[in-house]
């Protein structure tokens, strides 16, 4: 999306809002990159998506339907030119793009490159 204009990005990621930690330190410097760029830039964590289940497993269950719904809850409180999701987090937002909804945001479904480590050790 080419534009002129500030663009209204909203960050997504199910992990603590804490700027030392790894994942949540992505998305608060790149928040941060973002607006001294002039965009205006939010950030829904987990605080924000819903702080239950609160177990681990459980949680990475059900991971794609909360944020799914966080998602749409900040869309009713403001448009957002672009939703940028990690991993999962993205799954529910991207089906319902796919089927219709919110054309007019664009959508980005970003890896921190953890994902395939953590499944082996679950495994």
């Amino acid at each position: 999306m080419m534009t002129d204009r500030p663009l209204s990005i909203l960050l997504v990621g199910d992990y603590a809002n804490d700027a030392r930690l790894g994942s949540s330190k992505v998305a608060h410097k790149l928040r941060e990159e973002l607006r001294a760029l002039g965009h205006h830039c939010d950030a829904l964590f987990s605080d924000q998506i819903g702080p239950r289940p609160a177990g681990r497993q459980i949680r990475q269950l059900v991971s794609p339907i909360l944020p799914g719904r966080a998602i749409g809850r900040a869309l009713v409180a403001r448009p957002y030119d672009v939703v940028d999701a990690a991993s999962a987090e993205g799954l529910w937002f991207g089906v319902q793009r796919r089927l219709g909804a919110h054309r007019g945001t664009a959508f980005v479904c970003r890896s921190n490159g953890l994902e395939h480590l953590n499944y082996q050790h679950l495994l």
